[in-house]
């Protein structure tokens, strides 16, 4: 099933009563239904589901985060083996990875595979 916004729009304001009315204006709907939907996505991505991800393949030490770039999913070595995020205390000799200045930086590895969240889409 697919709908449009303003079909969303339209519905609402049916439920409350509000048809043929500027009450709210559609500035403000959109902003509404894009907080309702960016609530969505957030609640999905912490449940697990895997709807909104995406993946590349990081070569370099060092590459920018993708364009629609949200939260890491996992980052994996070429032999599937989770990579940790480097945290305080870790060392020049470890494995690990961090997300700076919008890059992911390796460290120890010359390739991996970065599994990440996708940005919620604006709807207009």
């Amino acid at each position: 099933m697919t709908y449009n916004v303003s079909d969303i729009i339209k519905s609402a304001k049916q439920i409350a009563d509000l048809e043929n009315s500027n009450f709210i204006s559609w500035n403000e709907n959109i902003r509404l239904i894009n907080e309702a939907y960016t609530t969505i996505h957030q609640k999905m991505i912490n449940k697990g589901d895997f709807t909104f991800t995406d993946e590349i393949l990081i070569s370099n030490k060092e590459q920018p985060l993708p364009e629609n770039f949200y939260q890491v999913l996992s980052v994996l070595d070429n032999y599937n083996i989770p990579v940790p995020r480097y945290s305080i205390g870790m060392n020049d000799s470890q494995i690990w990875y961090k997300l700076i200045n919008n890059k992911i930086v390796l460290n120890g590895l010359s390739s991996a595979k970065f599994s990440y969240y996708t940005k919620p889409t604006f709807l207009t």
